[in-house]
């Protein structure tokens, strides 16, 4: 069990990048022993943030960062980019943390997903909502039979980040050619968790609108999810608008729910034997799942206290499920199988 000092890299210096670099390097939020000793950017106006604000060393090609002798790595950059960091932090033997989505194809995430396999490394993946007591929760419950056999699936979540035509421009919507659009960017969170909750998902219809020009880059979306097992799913996402998270299952003998609480969220139940009117019944996840930080799970993982919790092969399986409702999307909600 290895209890060195840790260095680790931050592939991509972007928002997320920087957020992770100041908790680790200035917050401490992970000890006085792990430090991100170096960044890799294509832009140079990054790197040289990188440099002058986070005293790191910076580079253009991913190759460079590796030499430094890396114990970990974040993989921040842009989707686009994923799967190219990814397969070399493999090759090099370094375990990793990466954002969502794993790529902007699946044929392309079936080759990291091979090669993080045979490199035997721990990876984890940032799908935020895994990590969320209260999602664990209802995860353990539904596995428990507790509210018997998931029948629909409703999830909604709407950013708040703002509209294209308001001139609030999200990135994911103006270059939608390197997220994948916001289907694969955003909705990809609700997507992973249907199908972490109700099982796989056979096919799919989805239709969007947006006020972006010229391009498809859908910023609102509505999207029907046809499960193997015959559970229905509904995932609704909006990269503007008031914001807010609304999830709710019906089950066979029961439901369960999201409730957005003033410190945490909630986990409402009713049950066959509860009052039929009134409140439901709310849980306090917390008493029996603490919430994870991915990357404290990562640095456990390296030096051997604990198993990742959620993998680069976990993360897959969503990723054709969103590449089929975008597929939708662009012949106006037609059905369109998943591909297995």
């Amino acid at each position: 069990m290895s209890t060195k000092p840790l260095r680790g890299g931050v592939f991509g210096f972007g928002g997320m990048g920087q957020e992770f670099t100041t908790r680790i390097n200035f917050d401490r939020w992970y000890g006085e022993d792990i430090n991100i000793v170096g960044v890799c950017n294509r832009g140079a106006d990054k790197r040289k943030l990188a440099e002058d604000r986070y005293r790191l060393q910076a580079f253009e090609d991913p190759r460079d960062l590796i030499k430094l002798g890396l114990d970990f790595a974040l993989v921040t950059s842009t989707t686009v980019a994923h799967v190219e960091h990814g397969i070399l932090l493999a090759e090099a033997g370094i375990p990793m943390l990466m954002e969502k989505p794993l790529a902007l194809a699946s044929a392309d995430a079936k080759r990291l997903v091979t090669a993080v396999d045979k490199a035997g490394i721990p990876t984890v993946v940032n799908f935020l909502y895994r990590y969320s007591p209260a999602f664990q929760k209802i995860r353990a419950m539904i596995a428990e039979g507790v509210i018997g056999q998931p029948l629909s699936l409703t999830t909604s979540i709407v950013r708040g980040y703002g509209m294209y035509a308001d001139g609030t421009r999200h990135r994911a919507i103006v270059e939608p050619g390197e997220s994948g659009g916001w289907i694969m960017h955003h909705a990809c969170h609700m997507v992973d968790i249907a199908c972490w909750f109700a099982g796989e998902v056979e096919e799919v219809s989805t239709v969007t609108r947006s006020t972006v020009p010229d391009i498809f880059s859908e910023e609102t979306l509505d999207g029907r999810l046809f499960f193997k097992n015959g559970a229905l799913g509904h995932v609704s996402d909006a990269v503007g608008g008031v914001p807010s998270k609304y999830v709710t299952i019906v089950g066979s003998h029961g439901g369960l729910s999201i409730i957005q609480g003033p410190d945490t969220d909630l986990v409402g139940i009713r049950l066959p034997k509860d009052r039929k009117t009134g409140p439901a019944r709310l849980l306090d996840p917390r008493e029996t799942h603490p919430y994870i930080d991915p990357i404290h799970n990562l640095i456990e993982c390296i030096r051997g206290k604990k198993q990742p919790y959620a993998t680069i092969k976990d993360a897959y399986y969503s990723l054709p499920v969103t590449e089929a409702m975008r597929a939708s999307a662009r012949q106006n909600g037609a059905t369109v199988k998943v591909q297995p």
